[in-house]
């Protein structure tokens, strides 16, 4: 997928979105999903070792994609919601739910700055890799906040050494015809591109503190998490005050 082509001058929502209907933008995913990319990545770990649903609490995925955690939980025994701001995600989301034979989940299209549920609806929130690419992003954790009635965890990417020589590297590729076509084929030169282009602001763990200062919730657990040695990412847990 070109994904270059698609970021056209304007609003920086209105690029993203014009990624996600790019030509290949599923397929992009699918492909992420699969790869040994995710399935080692230090990310997903540290997913696992603070998002707890029991069985019977209600789980939101706010940005949810194609819904791999949606469908973990609903697995589980969780009422499993994801939503996110692609419809191709979302068509794709739900037909991997009817393959999988999943009755307790379902996905719907929405905004996250603009969540249709209401107050404390959900046990568990998770916002994983979706604040970077939003606009008004304080608008969209105060939904997340007040949807989530005991935990919400976020993951959000820092701008560390492995964003650095990525971002190089596809500068310096595109600029050398033909390889930007021929490495196009790659996924990880595809991510690296994705993130080049979409990632609006990166954070550390006072930036993302200070993102959520004011409401109430409190900050249960907060770290790094790794990529070949390297900070690749924030993850927090925070609690909503008074559970």
């Amino acid at each position: 997928m070109d994904i270059k082509k698609y970021v056209p001058n304007g609003k920086s929502s209105e690029r993203n979105l014009r990624i996600y209907k790019a030509p290949g933008s599923v397929k992009f995913a699918n492909e992420f999903y699969i790869s040994k990319t995710w399935k080692k990545s230090e990310r997903r770990k540290a997913i696992r070792l603070l998002l707890k649903p029991k069985e019977g609490e209600k789980f939101l995925d706010a940005g949810c994609a194609l819904g791999v955690w949606v469908r973990e939980f609903a697995r589980k025994g969780c009422e499993s919601v994801g939503v996110d701001y692609c419809e191709s995600f979302i068509k794709r989301a739900r037909e991997l739910k009817e393959k999988r034979g999943l009755k307790n989940c379902k996905f719907e299209v929405m905004d996250i700055t603009k969540l249709s549920y209401k107050d404390d609806s959900f046990d568990w929130v998770l916002c994983s890799e979706v604040l970077e690419h939003i606009e008004d992003v304080r608008a969209a954790v105060k939904e997340l906040v007040r949807v989530a009635s005991k935990y919400l965890v976020v993951t959000v990417p820092v701008r560390g050494l492995i964003t650095l020589i990525s971002d190089a590297f596809v500068a310096i590729v595109e600029r050398i015809k033909p390889f930007d076509t021929y490495f196009d084929r790659f996924l990880f030169f595809t991510i690296a591109k994705y993130n080049k282009y979409t990632h609006l602001r990166y954070y550390s763990q006072e930036r993302i503190r200070h993102l959520f200062r004011g409401l109430p919730v409190e900050v249960d657990r907060i770290e790094h998490y790794s990529r070949f040695h390297f900070k690749n990412g924030v993850i927090v847990r925070l609690k909503k005050v008074g559970i």
